[in-house]
């Protein structure tokens, strides 16, 4: 997400298929990166909004590990990776960071666990697109509308002058409880994308 003129990358998987938990900002003007306050959790492929001033990341997983996907004897080598790569672990969790105190919030649930969904914002709601369940793909959509930010300023008249915000905003964006919006209207979502779409 960017704030702020600094782009914030949080979480991934390293080349060991270990999730990750750091957060990294790059200052686009300074082209220079610093790194931030790590996540609670660890977590790759997950969503993220900004909100607020505030960086959402939302769902999200790890393609290489699963509970009832881990090789056993019986499962090893090339079966048991294409296994772990289709059915990967998956969470719902939503970790917010707020840039002005460099600190992790954690928020409420998805619905739905979801490793690989589409994510964005829209003012301040968030939106969770299809992704992974844990056991199949999904078409739902979830949204999270935020309360507590502000709102847009109030224009004033001639049209030409600076619009003044409400005296009683402040900054906000609160999480809310998700709610499924709708299914996302293709046939199938893998992984975020449309069935028909090329993967690698």
């Amino acid at each position: 997400g960017i704030i702020n003129g600094h782009m914030y990358i949080a979480g991934g998987r390293d080349i060991n298929n270990t999730n990750l938990n750091t957060l990294y900002d790059y200052d686009i003007a300074a082209n220079t990166w610093t790194t931030r306050a790590s996540m609670p959790s660890g977590v790759n492929v997950p969503g993220s909004a900004v909100i607020a001033g505030k960086l959402w990341v939302f769902g999200g997983g790890n393609p290489f590990t699963g509970p009832s996907t881990m090789p056993t004897s019986g499962k090893t080598g090339v079966r048991a990776w294409f296994q772990r790569l289709l059915q990967p672990d998956t969470t719902n969790t939503l970790q917010v960071y707020d840039p002005a105190t460099n600190s992790w919030t954690s928020g409420p649930s998805l619905n739905q666990q979801r490793s690989f969904p589409a994510g964005t914002d829209v003012g301040n709601t968030a939106v969770a697109v299809g992704g992974y369940t844990g056991s199949t793909t999904t078409t739902s959509v979830e949204i999270n509308m935020a309360g507590g930010g502000c709102a847009s300023p109030t224009p004033t008249v001639p049209p030409t002058a600076t619009p003044t915000a409400s005296p009683s905003c402040t900054p906000g964006g609160t999480p809310g409880p998700w709610v499924i919006a709708s299914p996302y209207p293709i046939p199938d979502v893998r992984y975020g994308f449309a069935q028909t779409a090329t993967h690698f």
